[in-house]
């Protein structure tokens, strides 16, 4: 690089179109400076198809303009490869910070489009490797989202939080909420499911390696002892006694787990006694069902003789309103009724009489009929 100082028109020196930095902000301040104390730090340019390009010294050079100097001191920098001049200006600016954070990133992906490598960038700018690899790996979420998040207040640290995130499904989605207040409460969410996925599967694999899986109908054969979901999982333990009990598990389509184990002798005496009490007291309400279904049926004939049978009676014909008609018949029905009861009490085991609209409703053995 040539150290010689020479003063260019400050017209003749354009500013680099490869240049990191897009906009170089405000210079009235340093405008001002530079009318009074003139320009205290030289620009250093490079010469490209016969023009000076602003290599070093942006914004000096956008303040002179603005101060209305007609020369600017200059160095002119002479065999510096393309991506050496993008180097430059990346690190210049970077430790001014004086780039955006796009910006840097579009920087370095300049460098690496012209056959660069993320060591090589460390080392021309002055960042870690680390450093430039996770800036670089933003761009996998695509420019325009982190120039979006970026705009909503996003960090390079929130962008590296992501990167606990193993599901790249979870990361991108938390990704959409980088930049907003919600970010941290999806980032904990998705760190904590992903614990707990880890944890759920630890434990059915370990839960497989003492227990046989079995179908629903199997259930009722064994003795259910444990519970267990992606939830709590992490505190699942393998029992004691798998050496001799055997164990087995049914597992929901939901991913919930019961896990059950053989009954003892005395529990298989109690399974099959309960079975067959079971057996027998269905038994019983078939029977109950099917005397309910054959008393509905006398209930009809008998329903409907009374009718036929009180309609012809002497009393209610004399009635001479409607009003008088119903009482009577209301009063002949529940004789008759009664009279029925009475008579069938110990083969039907009714103990109760409902009126509802002169439709009687009979129950037996406490069920409705």
């Amino acid at each position: 690089m040539n150290s010689n100082i020479t003063y260019i028109g400050v017209n003749e020196v354009l500013p680099h179109p490869l240049n990191p930095r897009k906009e170089v902000g405000d210079v009235s301040e340093l405008a001002e400076s530079i009318k009074k104390n003139g320009i205290m730090q030289n620009l250093t340019v490079i010469i490209h198809e016969g023009k000076y390009r602003c290599l070093i010294g942006h914004r000096r050079l956008a303040a002179a303009k603005l101060a209305g100097l007609e020369q600017v001191p200059c160095v002119i920098a002479e065999n510096i490869p393309l991506v050496d001049q993008i180097a430059i200006m990346l690190s210049e600016n970077i430790q001014r910070n004086d780039l955006t954070k796009i910006e840097q990133i579009d920087g370095m992906q300049m460098m690496l489009d012209l056959g660069d490598t993320a060591d090589g960038i460390s080392e021309k700018t002055g960042l870690s490797e680390s450093t430039v690899r996770r800036r670089l790996k933003l761009l996998e979420y695509g420019r325009d989202k982190i120039e979006q998040a970026f705009e909503r207040g996003a960090t390079f640290s929130d962008f590296e939080k992501l990167n606990d995130i193993s599901d790249p499904k979870a990361r991108e989605k938390v990704a959409e909420s980088i930049g907003t207040p919600n970010f941290n409460y999806y980032y904990e969410n998705a760190r904590r499911d992903e614990k707990s996925a880890k944890a759920y599967a630890a434990a059915l694999e370990l839960l497989k390696s003492f227990a046989s899986e079995i179908t629903e109908e199997e259930k009722q054969n064994y003795r259910y002892v444990d519970g267990m979901n992606r939830y709590s999982a992490e505190s699942f333990k393998k029992p004691d006694d798998t050496e001799t009990v055997k164990y087995f598990y049914f597992m929901y389509p939901t991913g919930e787990v019961s896990i059950y184990r053989e009954l003892t002798a005395e529990e298989t005496q109690v399974l099959e006694k309960n079975k067959k009490e079971n057996e027998a007291a269905e038994k019983k309400r078939e029977q109950q069902r099917e005397a309910c279904s054959e008393l509905y049926k006398l209930t009809e004939i008998a329903a409907e003789l009374r009718h036929k049978f009180i309609l012809g009676c002497e009393p209610l014909k004399g009635c001479n309103s409607q009003k008088d008609q119903l009482a009577v018949y209301k009063k002949l029905c529940g004789f008759m009724v009664r009279a029925y009861i009475e008579f069938n009490f110990d083969k039907w085991d009714v103990y109760d009489i409902f009126l509802d609209n002169n439709v009687y409703v009979f129950k037996s053995g406490g069920r409705i009929c």
